[in-house]
This record gives C-alpha cells, structure tokens and sequence, in this order.
C-alpha cells in the first residue's frame, strides 16, 4: 500500500541541497566554481572537492567530464523521508544507500530510467554556514536533465516519487519537449529537456537581484 498523499516529494519539501559534477580534472572544475559562484572550496578526500556558499553546495568527483555524479534532495524533517522512502519502495525501487558524505545517516538513493542517481537526505544545521561568503546569497536553486524520453522521467518523478508538474511544452506533434517539476514552493526543482542525449543539461542558481547577474 502506498503512504498517504501522492505527491510525497512535495509534502516532504524536498529542496535541492547539493550536487555531485564528475570531471577528469576535479580540482580545477572546483576552483571554477569557486571563482565563479563565490564559493569556499576544500578537499574532502582523493578527487573529491567541496565548493560551498550560503545555500548552494556542489561535489566535484573524478570521473568522466560534463557528467552527473548524483543530484540531492533535502527533505523538511524525518517525517517526509521516512514517507518519501515508503513511497519508493512501495513503487518497487528499492532504495540503496546514499553516496553522499554531505546527509546524515538516514539518506537514501534512488535510480532513474536515464540512470541518473537522486538521493534524498536531511541535511545538518551548519550554523557557521551563512557568514562563511555573504558577498553572494545565490542559492541552488533547481536542475535541469537532458533526456530522450521525458515522458519516462516525468512518470518516474512525479508517478513514482510525487514531485508535482508545474508546466509542460510539447512540439508539433504533441509530445513532450520540456516537463518542469517541483518539490516545494518554488514553481521548479527538477525540469527535463528532450534530446538526443542524457545527463544533465544544466543547474541554476537564484541571483536575487539583476547587479548580481551583471
């Protein structure tokens, strides 16, 4: 039997947390980052780099370039993960464990029909984080998947894990180019574009103001 409520993803308030980019030169993808979106950035291990401001983080791992490692999710309170971990095992998907070092204990990961790897965790307080660069709020605001068949990530999503569709523009024969989903508020979280490849296609941030994006 299925939890309660649909759109579980959207009850849980789920907001995207944090990244994992694949590179074969991590330390210099990090160090773009950092420049470019007025980030911190510290190893974390071998290959593994930590670019972090007020409300965005992003991974940089070693692996194949302009590639996805994994995309995470913050959920609201335990509550809406342990939900959301129901639905998906009700759905058949059977969770695995999280890769990412940035949730705590209880996370979880799923996988798409693309192969695209989405986590959902709780995320600690990290008090000291809000006056580490305040030059730039910019938060991490949302992700966009480049697919062949967007209809196939919009069932999952939203049939399997209830994110929520805000918009769709379909082409001249009525299939769907572009799916925009959301998990909270914010019109979207998640959004597909049709292509003739898979992976990402690209992350956003949320300047605030047009000085910032000058």
């Amino acid at each position: 039997m299925k939890p309660n409520g649909i759109l579980t993803a959207l009850r849980a308030g789920a907001y995207l947390h944090h990244l994992q980019l694949l590179s074969e030169a991590p330390a210099r993808l990090a160090e773009f980052y950092g420049s470019a979106m007025d980030m911190t950035v510290k190893p974390l291990g071998d290959d593994l780099w930590l670019c972090q401001g007020p409300a965005r983080r992003i991974l940089v791992g070693k692996g194949h370039s302009k590639t996805l490692g994994f995309c995470a999710f913050a959920c609201r309170d335990s509550f809406g993960l342990d939900e959301l971990r129901a639905r998906a095992a009700a759905e058949g998907l059977e969770p695995d464990p999280s890769p990412s070092p940035l949730f705590e204990d209880q996370a979880f990961s799923v996988r798409d029909p693309d192969g695209n790897v989405v986590v959902f965790g709780l995320a600690p307080q990290l008090a000291a984080e809000a006056q580490e660069r305040p030059r730039l709020h910019g938060p991490l605001q949302h992700l966009t998947l480049a697919t062949q068949d967007p209809d196939a990530l919009e069932a999952f999503y939203s049939g399997k894990l209830g994110f929520a569709v805000s918009d769709r523009v379909r082409n001249d024969k009525g299939e769907v180019n572009t799916c925009w989903t959301r998990s909270n508020h914010e019109h979207h979280t998640l959004a597909f574009f049709r292509s003739r490849h898979q992976g990402i296609d690209h992350h956003s941030y949320e300047a605030g103001e047009w000085t910032k994006i000058r």
